[in-house]
This record gives C-alpha cells, sequence and structure tokens, in this order.
C-alpha cells in the first residue's frame, strides 16, 4: 500500500527533488554492487576489473570509455583465463600471501570506485564507504575461497570441484556487479 493523499511523509523530497527512499535504495544497489565486485576480486583478482572492461562503452565517463575498445577486452579476457587456469596448478600462490592478498585490497576498491564513477556519480562520501564495503568483501572471498575450498576437497578428494564452484561464483559475481546502477545516486544524510 502507497502512501496515503495528504500524508505529509509522502511529500517528502531531498533538497534535489530526488525521492528519499528511491535514493537510499540506489544507495544500497550500489553498495551491493561494490560488495560483488570486491566478493569476485576476493576470489579470483582479475574477474571484477575484466567484467567492468567487458561492460563498458565507448560513452561511459573518461576515463573509462577508453576501456570499450577490442584490444581491452581482449586483454581482460585473456587475464580472467590466465587466472582460472593457473588457480588449478599445484605452483599456484596462495591468495592469503600478502603477495595475493595486498593486489586484491587494493584492486577491489578501485573497481567499485570505477564501476560507481561510470555511473555518473562523482567522488563524495559514499564512494568511501563503497570502496571499503569492496575492500572489506575481497578480503572475505580470499580467506572464505580458501577454507571452502579446503573443506570441499577434504569431502570430494580433490580440489578441482571446489576450485570450479569458486571461478563460477565469482564470473556470477563479477557479471552482477559490473551492471550499471539503477536510479538516482543517493549522497549522504539523506
Amino acid at each position: 500500500m502507497g502512501p496515503l493523499r495528504g500524508d505529509p511523509a509522502a511529500d517528502v523530497v531531498t533538497p534535489n527533488g530526488a525521492d528519499p527512499d528511491a535514493m537510499r535504495t540506489s544507495a544500497l544497489a550500489v553498495a551491493a554492487r561494490a560488495a560483488a565486485l570486491g566478493l569476485a576480486t576476493g576470489a579470483r583478482s582479475t574477474t571484477a576489473a575484466a567484467a567492468l572492461v567487458l561492460s563498458s562503452m565507448p560513452t561511459d565517463r573518461s576515463p573509462l570509455h577508453r576501456l570499450a575498445t577490442t584490444p581491452a577486452r581482449l586483454a581482460a579476457s585473456a587475464a580472467v583465463l590466465g587466472e582460472l587456469t593457473a588457480d588449478k596448478l599445484p605452483i599456484a600462490p596462495p591468495r592469503t600471501r600478502p603477495t595475493g592478498l595486498i593486489p586484491r585490497l587494493l584492486l577491489a576498491p578501485a573497481v567499485a570506485v570505477a564501476a560507481d564513477h561510470r555511473d555518473d556519480a562523482g567522488p563524495d562520501a559514499w564512494t568511501a564507504v563503497y570502496a571499503l564495503v569492496a575492500g572489506a568483501a575481497a578480503a572475505a572471498a580470499a580467506l572464505g575461497g580458501v577454507r571452502m575450498r579446503a573443506v570441499l576437497a577434504r569431502r570430494l578428494g580433490s580440489d578441482v570441484p571446489g576450485a570450479l564452484a569458486e571461478d563460477a561464483l565469482a564470473c556470477t559475481l563479477a557479471w552482477v556487479g559490473s551492471r550499471r546502477a539503477p536510479g538516482p545516486r543517493a549522497t549522504p544524510g539523506t
């Protein structure tokens, strides 16, 4: 049931004329997108960045429009395929070591901020929140993914099913996270 006519709450709008409920919903959607991009990056470091490249368009805000080229898309695809393949090799370094974890913790916020920028949002207090959400999600996925794979390897006798499940999850989260944000962008304090 929607607001009643004459209900004072129905007439509340923000100073810029946007509906506060729509703005809150948009802020939550963008935070969820940042979390999805962070989780994808934590699981497979290149998936979220590659998804952003693959979903870029020539009309995107600068400098992201430069990603909408065939060479950039081929390079992004090659990076993801290389990582998905290398992850199954016994020589793959653990992502929980600083050499594997630090790049994920830096890349996840960068991708989340780039996706936010692509959707015509300028840097503001929300940008920092989305970056923090993405970084925390990347740490959780990097550490949790190792544990999940260990449990599945013990139960199934092989690391491959857990690795493939993690690949599928990372690619799905990257795809979901690289979609364009809906609605008006919320501003802090609304």
